[in-house]
């Protein structure tokens, strides 16, 4: 047990101290992926709505996830991708990594502008539901 623990202790710090000194994870890495569903949950979950409208619940996957732009000076990776939700819907996102000097840890931040874009989007299929009954 205690060689697994300090296997897997290792493990953790080599992943922390070395995997990103060259610069930022890549868009597609698991934990930056996970990371940007997890801030939706954060921005669905803060009340974001417009009128009756509220955003999705959960963002279920993404995909078609790429790189748009590097800057190496300062470590920082733009990165796109459609997001799905639970509601059916499709979105492209876009999000950033960067590294933080301080402990070389990725930051990551999701840009919301596509918050709005989305309940537009309910806002047009509502008016044709609406407009479709009459």
């Amino acid at each position: 047990m205690k060689i697994k623990l300090l296997l897997f202790t290792t493990c953790l710090l080599v992943l922390n101290t070395g995997c990103f000194k060259n610069g930022a994870p890549s868009c597609t890495n698991k934990e930056v992926k996970a990371t940007v569903m997890e801030l939706y949950l954060e921005v669905s979950g803060s009340g974001y709505s417009l009128g009756k409208l509220t955003l999705p619940n959960t963002m279920t996957s993404l995909d078609n996830v790429r790189p748009t732009s590097y800057d190496k000076e300062i470590k920082l990776r733009t990165c796109k991708a459609n997001a799905h939700f639970d509601t059916g819907d499709v979105m492209e996102i876009e999000y950033t990594v960067q590294l933080m000097e301080d402990t070389n840890q990725p930051y990551i931040e999701l840009k919301n502008d596509f918050a709005q874009q989305l309940l537009q989007q309910k806002i047009y299929e509502n008016l044709n539901k609406n407009f479709q009954k009459k």
